[in-house]
C-alpha cells in the first residue's frame, strides 16, 4: 500500500523541446525549452522551464530560466521568478515577481526625485 501526503502532485518528467498546452492539466510540468499555455488551457501545476508564455490560465508558480510573458487575457495566481517578466494590459495575475537581477551599487544609493 503506498501512501502519499494529501498534498501530493504527480511530477511530470523533464523534457526537451517547444511544448504547447492547450487542455487541462496538473501537479508539476518541468520542461528544458519553451512551454506555450494557450488561450482554452486551465493548469493547476507548479511550471519550470527554459520561457514561459501565458495566454490561458495557471494556477501555480512559474519560475523560468530566461522569461515569462503573460498575454492579454492570461489569468494566473501563483508567484512568477524569472530574470524576465512581462504582463501585457489585460492579463490578469495575482501574486509576488521576482527577478534575480544584480543592481548597480549606485542605483540603491540615488535619491528620489520629489
Amino acid at each position: 500500500m503506498c501512501h502519499r501526503p494529501a498534498d501530493h502532485r504527480p511530477r511530470v518528467p523533464r523534457r526537451r523541446g517547444r511544448r504547447r498546452g492547450a487542455g487541462q492539466g496538473g501537479g508539476s510540468i518541468a520542461l528544458t525549452a519553451h512551454l506555450l499555455i494557450a488561450g482554452p488551457a486551465l493548469v493547476a501545476a507548479d511550471i519550470e522551464a527554459d520561457s514561459v508564455e501565458i495566454h490561458g490560465q495557471v494556477e501555480g508558480d512559474v519560475v523560468a530560466a530566461e522569461g515569462i510573458t503573460l498575454r492579454e487575457g492570461a489569468r494566473v495566481v501563483g508567484n512568477l521568478r524569472a530574470p524576465r517578466v512581462e504582463i501585457a494590459d489585460g492579463a490578469q495575475f495575482k501574486g509576488a515577481v521576482e527577478m534575480d537581477v544584480p543592481l548597480p551599487g549606485n542605483v540603491l544609493r540615488q535619491p528620489r526625485a520629489r
